[in-house]
């Protein structure tokens, strides 16, 4: 037991040091501190289960050695001990299916911990009852026998059968698992109104979207971009979009606008071969109407799309001729954004992005053409923190095995999760200096900080990964626009 302490703390010293050293725990969002699904975070579980069993164990033995080695009397603790070994079991493994970013801890944990708390604690009091009783009984036979009472032989007796019961251990287990509290995901951490309130539906899955699709996706990128800092840059907003379920005037026109230039980049994704990827679930509400200022249309009839992601292959860009970018729809985006959305996005941040992937690629020895880019994966906000963006990146990785995969992220939240997948920062801009304020809404003076947006870059696989990424690779889209 002392040993697995002692690995218990050199994992979690480690644990500290990777959290506020390389990733920054203090600035927030997702560090190894919150993330479940880290291989560290789950040796620790499993070094704990095994320590809480072993003296669970030790405590069964005594009991079983104070009352004559009757298994009788010890059948009542070993049965709790067995069936929190079968709980043991249950954390480890929730623990090691969790995706990147799952809450800590998830429903599906915090069932498993409480089955292996009450089951110890159960063991614990009744093995010090037990002893307990013993080792009164004991004592006050001995003292009566010797005639020896004394004025503080009462105190005594409580002591020694308080020590000789190790209800100390179990006293302290007990208040352990009374004051535990559940800690929050790094996005509840951010949004501390916000409870993940429901699971992942457990008849979601992914698949290429289809051409009846494109209403919905078109939907879901708007609604998730609604308040996104590089978007409001882009249409130059001048009022953050506080509700997009029930938009005012002026927010439901900055969505539709948006859905606008949504609509042309998976059109123009289609155009070039890319690939629209969507998780879907089985429609619980059909007569749900999207809200104002977004695209209307109609999904596949049974299914709602809640996640999309888009992927541009290698060889694959969005520097097209004149004739795609009409069939794009990308001419409507003028009437929104007017010329100087469409300058933000072609003359300011393109380039940098460009400069910053080509020194990245060469410094690697790598060719920028030779990779793929992830342009967007996105959840529906009524669906989010359900691990419906994990499924798509797992399904992703499939496709883009053994190629590289760039990206940018435009919030330190995404930016922790892509880390997490193996992604590497190549370099930070700041877009919008003394134009836009920290989310991208139109400012002056001190408030135009501008917002940060991460280049990033993932290269190497993990072995894991790439045992599934030699499954079958899916064919892309046949889209017609």
């Amino acid at each position: 037991m002392y040993c697995l302490s002692t690995a218990h703390f050199a994992l979690s010293l480690q644990q500290n040091l990777i959290a506020f050293f390389d990733q920054h725990a203090a600035d927030g969002g997702l560090t190894i501190l919150n993330d479940q699904g880290h291989p560290l975070v789950y040796c620790q579980i499993t070094i704990e289960v095994i320590n809480c069993l072993l003296s669970d164990s030790i405590v069964c033995w005594r009991t079983w050695v104070l009352w004559g080695r009757s298994y009788k009397v010890i059948a009542p603790p070993a049965l709790c001990i067995i069936g929190g070994f079968a709980c043991g079991i249950g954390v480890i493994r929730a623990f090691v299916i969790s995706p990147p970013g799952e809450a800590v801890y998830s429903p599906e944990i915090v069932r498993w911990f409480s089955g292996i708390a009450s089951l110890t604690c159960i063991a614990n009091l009744y093995a010090v009852s037990a002893i307990s009783y013993k080792a009164w009984y004991v004592i006050n036979s001995l003292r009566v026998l010797k005639n020896s009472a004394q004025g503080h032989g009462y105190h005594r007796t409580i002591l020694l059968t308080f020590i000789e019961s190790g209800a100390v251990y179990s006293v302290a287990l007990v208040s352990l698992v009374r004051s535990a509290r559940t800690p929050l995901s790094y996005e509840e951490q951010d949004h501390p109104g916000s409870i993940m309130a429901s699971s992942r539906h457990p008849e979601a899955y992914v698949r290429v979207a289809k051409p009846s699709d494109n209403a919905a996706v078109t939907r879901v990128l708007t609604r998730a971009f609604a308040k996104d800092p590089a978007m409001n840059w882009y249409g130059g907003v001048t009022k953050l979009v506080e509700d997009i379920n029930s938009p005012s005037p002026t927010d439901a026109r900055s969505m539709r606008n948006l859905s606008w230039f949504q609509e042309a980049l998976v059109r123009l994704t289609v155009l070039v071969d890319g690939v629209v990827t969507v998780v879907a679930i089985p429609r619980t509400d059909t007569k749900a109407n999207p809200p104002a200022g977004t695209t209307t249309g109609e999904d596949t009839p049974d299914e709602e799309i809640v996640a999309v992601s888009l992927w541009l292959p290698p060889g694959k860009t969005l520097d097209v001729g004149p004739v795609t970018v009409f069939r794009s729809g990308l001419l409507k985006v003028l009437t929104g954004w007017g010329y100087g959305g469409v300058k933000r996005v072609l003359f300011e941040f393109s380039p940098a992005v460009e400069r910053s992937l080509e020194k990245s690629f060469k410094a690697r020895g790598l060719e920028r053409l030779e990779s793929w880019h992830l342009l967007t994966v996105v959840v529906d906000p009524d669906h989010q923190k359900k691990g419906y963006s994990s499924m798509l990146m797992e399904e992703g990785f499939r496709r883009t095995s053994p190629k590289p995969v760039h990206l940018e992220a435009t919030t330190p939240a995404n930016r922790d999760i892509y880390a997490h997948l193996g992604f590497e920062i190549d370099e930070v801009h700041q877009f919008g200096v003394g134009q836009v304020d920290k989310d991208g809404i139109r400012a002056k003076g001190e408030a135009a900080t501008g917002y940060p947006e991460w280049i990033m870059t993932k290269v190497r696989y993990p072995s894991s990964q790439l045992l599934i990424c030699n499954l079958t690779t899916p064919a892309s889209p046949q889209w017609s626009t």
